[in-house]
């Protein structure tokens, strides 16, 4: 196994450690955090700097709760918007066709 997947490997199962208590979760989280964040910091090698970059996006993704389709909470239907906005959108929808 290489570094990479050993790092994200670790990461998780770490996770799943502090998977049912939220006070050890949080302090975890933030421990590795700035963990990562160090590494980072002192990394003059472009390629580790992308694998810290990646481990810390998915340590930010486990516990974080969305939803499939976060534009589905905030969607509004066609006909409830006003005039003003059906035009515009309808302009942009165009213009990118």
């Amino acid at each position: 196994m290489d570094w990479e997947t050993k790092l994200y490997s670790d990461i998780m199962e770490q996770a799943f450690d502090v998977l049912n208590d939220y006070n050890d979760r949080f302090i975890w989280k933030c421990h590795i955090i700035i963990d990562l964040m160090d590494i980072l910091k002192e990394s003059v090698n472009e390629s580790i700097k992308l694998v810290i970059t990646n481990a810390l996006i998915l340590l930010l993704s486990i516990f974080e709760d969305f939803y499939i389709d976060s534009l589905d909470s905030k969607s509004v239907e066609f006909d409830e918007i006003s005039n003003i906005e059906k035009d515009l959108l309808i302009n942009i929808l165009k213009s990118e066709v």
